[in-house]
């Protein structure tokens, strides 16, 4: 699944996509654990889930975050 755009609050989520990409554009990767089960919840205008995914296995392949 490829996500273009999206808003998240989660540490967590950032902090587990720079173990695979770090920040610092290290090229030793650090692949332990780099596989989680996800669950994506799209949100509508008022803030209510829209959809859910539960989605297993995942990986960062490509991450870039934008400051706010």
């Amino acid at each position: 699944m490829t996500m273009e755009r999206g808003i998240t609050h989660d540490r967590d989520f950032e902090e587990w996509a720079n173990k695979v990409h770090p920040y610092a554009g290290d090229a030793a990767m650090d692949l332990v654990n780099y596989k989680k089960d996800l669950i994506l919840e799209v949100m509508n205008e008022k803030g209510h889930v829209a959809f859910r995914y539960f989605l297993y296995n995942c990986w960062v392949s490509d991450y870039t975050s934008f400051p706010n």
